[in-house]
């Protein structure tokens, strides 16, 4: 049997006696990247053909255009979606964006 193990990604970690990283860093979960350079966190739904997945996040005030998505790209994935038939989870991504639409 299985036991789920917590990971608390808010938390800090040490890297060396004197210095803690963030776990923040760690967890991967689904972000967008906009052309000012920045990640963001997105939520992740299913698009309404029910085959898509759709990545939605606020817009910082200075950007013009999302350039990247991601998700579950780290050392700890933060998978929440779940193919309908296999039951297995989507593997993650980190892509840029081709088409820029938005």
């Amino acid at each position: 049997t299985q036991v789920p193990t917590v990971v608390d990604c808010t938390s800090t970690f040490p890297v060396s006696p004197t210095e803690n990283a963030s776990m923040g860093l760690q967890c991967g979960w689904s972000s967008i990247r906009f052309d000012t350079g920045g990640w963001v966190n997105a939520t992740l739904s299913v698009g309404a053909n029910g085959q898509s997945l759709v990545l939605a996040a606020a817009m910082p005030l200075d950007a013009q255009t999302a350039v990247a998505t991601a998700y579950g790209w780290a050392p700890i994935p933060m998978l929440s979606a779940y193919d309908k038939t296999s039951g297995l989870p989507v593997l993650p991504w980190n892509r840029t964006i081709e088409n820029h639409f938005l």
